[in-house]
């Protein structure tokens, strides 16, 4: 995965790209795709919240959203989706492309991570574009690829006493927050801290994510 480029975003000609792993190095913005992959059953909602492999150099075993990956320079954060969503958890590419809902995106500025050993006060910024998508009961999301352990079907209280616990990959914690407020399960009235929360969700990134503002 490693060797797959990134598009410079901000860049004025789309073709301009870096390989991944060097992307970071210069301070370009790197784009993500996450997906939330839920079911309602008796009115209740479940979320299907992927394990990662124990042998990944970053967060292994920890909690992931249903799928995620790393936005290639040639697609589209919906590309991406349609591809992870075979590859990481056997979803029917047709089903996903056509019941996959793109709802906006979250950014934030990350601190280097356990790839970064030699620069950890590396800072890297991200826009990770956010998908949902509601499964009948009968698809169920298995691992296809190496990268993630098990699919587990959690309720919501499940899902907040595991964050609350920092069992999630950091960022994917991050993108639970950004589904639970967009479905109104975290509110003004229940939560004291939403409006700060929704500004840290999305914060101005100090590099040019458009052309525009290059």
């Amino acid at each position: 995965m490693q060797w797959e480029d990134y598009r410079i975003m901000g860049a004025r000609y789309p073709t301009v790209q870096m390989l991944r792993s060097a992307a970071r190095l210069f301070g370009i913005a790197s784009r993500g795709a996450h997906m939330t992959a839920y079911v309602r059953t008796d009115g209740e909602m479940k979320i299907w919240v992927g394990r990662r492999s124990a042998h990944l150099i970053t967060y292994p075993g920890m909690l992931d959203t249903t799928v995620a990956g790393g936005v290639r320079a040639e697609e589209s954060p919906f590309e991406c989706i349609v591809h992870e969503s075979a590859e990481e958890a056997s979803l029917p590419a047709d089903y996903v492309r056509a019941n996959a809902k793109p709802c906006g995106a979250i950014t934030y500025i990350a601190k280097g991570s356990a790839v970064d050993a030699g620069n950890p006060s590396m800072m890297i910024p991200v826009v990770l574009y956010n998908f949902d998508i509601e499964l009948p009961e009968h698809i169920v999301p298995k691992p296809q690829d190496d990268e993630v352990e098990a699919f587990y079907l959690w309720d919501l209280e499940q899902i907040k006493k595991a964050m609350i616990n920092k069992e999630f990959k950091t960022n994917c914690a991050a993108v639970m927050i950004d589904f639970f407020i967009r479905h109104g399960i975290i509110t003004d009235e229940n939560e004291e801290d939403y409006l700060e929360i929704l500004t840290r969700l999305h914060r101005p990134l100090p590099v040019p994510t458009s052309p525009s503002a290059s």
